[in-house]
């Protein structure tokens, strides 16, 4: 398979959200800076709460009735989107869509600005044109909001975001359509998901991040137009990141819903049977879901018998942070995240190693790189554990975590097939390949951790059964990890999956 992507076209591609909540009056600040000048496109996933009056997707600004160029959720308590642009002492351009959107459901909403030809889109097709639109105004905006309005009189948002982006040329229908089912993952060259480069994005805020105050702008590789995400009483009540795979409808892509639960105190962890399961490049990808920071609390570690290991933890040391390391012979070698992880939020974590260059992600946002990673050359990994270490004499490394869809790839995942595997279901083995049909990346560890019963945790990639784990307890000898729903703490919501 091509790294094209599998997502249905009715939500987003990527795992992540931000939603905006009008009693918590939270947006995000974007810095000042020349973000127009005449042709435009603005474009956004959106997944509507409540209409609220003239809610805003984007408002660009100097303030009130000055030069402000806005993207609407809903004219008025209408639903119905407009696309606005406002020069100061000038009666505003305003451009209304014919047609509301849904609420509950993830709708894609794009505008567009062609000399004085504006055209408001809703997942892909025309409901508004507008033939005398005047051009934003090239100069410097200094109120820039993400979900908030420049206007006193209008109403905070009540939705979740995802994918919004500004670029300097109108896209036409065709390239919209194309750009729903993409996403612009890297911040040099901005290449979408068929490797495509594109210059012309100056805003791209993902909302993947899924942790911490700063919304990214992909297309800015300095870091000097990235998002602040506030709110208006300065009390701590910023925007919440979701997981907008809870509301998108559920496929065979993504149908798995059950998780397995590891305690600290019980000492539980999964047995992998001997196998070379490390020999050169490879990725490693699982979801988990933390509720303690414990030192040096495993994911995994694969070890031989001469001692080689390859070693991914939740937690280095006392840091937080998550991180891989690879002992070669008397060589121990150690990626740290960047950033830890939160706790109480399902977050996807992955590392590669390509040669010596090794590379960790969380949600799909790379977060550190090493550039003289050892290669694993192992003769074969004799013990190999998950939610434990592998020291026999000192057994350690328990996490208070949940896990699910831990996987082994033999050969290097690319960043776009990471994003497309978070919101993907592999029912089996699996092979990705380049244009030229040769094999780049094996799956050959496929724990998805779903069955919801018994001691085994089935290896989905071994069609013979041989590398099936065993749920075992180091306390209770009849005890093992429990099993849970995948989406045990967004119950409350489910009704919104549309």
């Amino acid at each position: 398979m091509n790294a094209t992507s599998t997502i249905p076209r009715n939500a987003p591609v990527g795992n992540m959200a931000l939603e905006f909540n009008p009693v918590k009056k939270n947006y995000v600040s974007i810095p000042e800076g020349i973000w127009f000048d005449g042709d435009l496109t603005i474009e956004a996933w959106v997944f509507v709460l409540d209409f609220t009056n003239n809610c805003r997707i984007l408002d660009f600004g100097n303030g009130e009735n000055s030069d402000n160029v806005i993207l609407s959720i809903s004219d008025q308590y209408s639903g119905k989107p407009f696309f606005s642009i406002i020069e100061s002492g000038q009666p505003a351009a305003v451009l209304i869509s014919d047609t509301a959107i849904p609420q509950r459901k993830w709708v894609h909403v794009a505008c567009t600005l062609k000399g004085s030809n504006a055209v408001i889109y809703i997942n892909g097709t025309a409901h508004g044109v507008k033939d005398d639109m005047p051009a934003p105004k090239n100069i410097n905006r200094t109120s820039n909001y993400i979900a908030r309005s420049n206007f006193s009189s209008d109403s905070y948002t009540n939705a979740l975001f995802s994918e919004i982006r500004i670029w300097n040329i109108p896209l036409t229908c065709d390239q919209i359509n194309e750009c729903m089912e993409m996403v612009f993952a890297n911040k040099i060259g901005q290449m979408d998901w068929e490797g495509n480069v594109h210059t012309n994005i100056i805003g791209n805020w993902r909302c993947c991040e899924g942790y911490g105050n700063q919304l990214f702008n992909y297309s800015d590789p300095g870091n000097t137009t990235n998002g602040e995400l506030k709110d208006s009483s300065n009390s701590d009540l910023i925007p919440e990141w979701s997981i907008s795979a809870r509301l998108k409808p559920f496929s065979t892509q993504y149908n798995i819903q059950m998780a397995l639960r590891f305690f600290k105190e019980l000492k539980d962890y999964i047995l992998v049977p001997p196998k070379i399961w490390f020999n050169g490049d490879f990725s490693l990808e699982t979801w988990v879901y933390l509720f303690d920071y414990i030192e040096d609390c495993r994911i995994s570690e694969f070890t031989d018998l001469t001692g080689n290991k390859v070693v991914l933890t939740l937690s280095s040391g006392n840091t937080q942070k998550p991180s891989i390391s690879i002992t070669q012979g008397s060589t121990t070698t150690e990626l740290v995240s960047e950033h830890p992880i939160p706790l109480n939020k399902w977050m996807f974590l992955a590392c590669t190693l390509r040669d010596s260059t090794a590379t960790f992600y969380i949600n799909g946002v790379p977060t550190g790189q090493k550039t003289d990673m050892t290669a694993p050359m192992m003769v074969g990994t004799f013990k190999n554990f998950i939610a434990r270490n592998s020291d026999d004499q000192n057994p350690g490394g328990y996490p208070e975590a949940i896990f699910n869809n831990f996987r082994i790839w033999q050969g290097t995942l690319t960043i776009n097939q990471i994003i497309d595997n978070m919101y993907h279901y592999f029912p089996g083995a699996y092979e990705y390949k380049n244009p030229e049909s040769t094999v780049t990346a094996t799956l050959t560890g496929n724990f998805r951790m779903d069955e919801g019963s018994g001691t085994i945790a089935y290896n989905y990639a071994d069609l013979g059964g041989q590398t099936n784990g065993m749920i075992l307890c180091g306390t209770i000898p009849d005890k093992t990890a429990d099993w849970v729903h995948k989406w045990f703490n967004y119950l409350s919501k489910m009704e919104t999956t549309g």
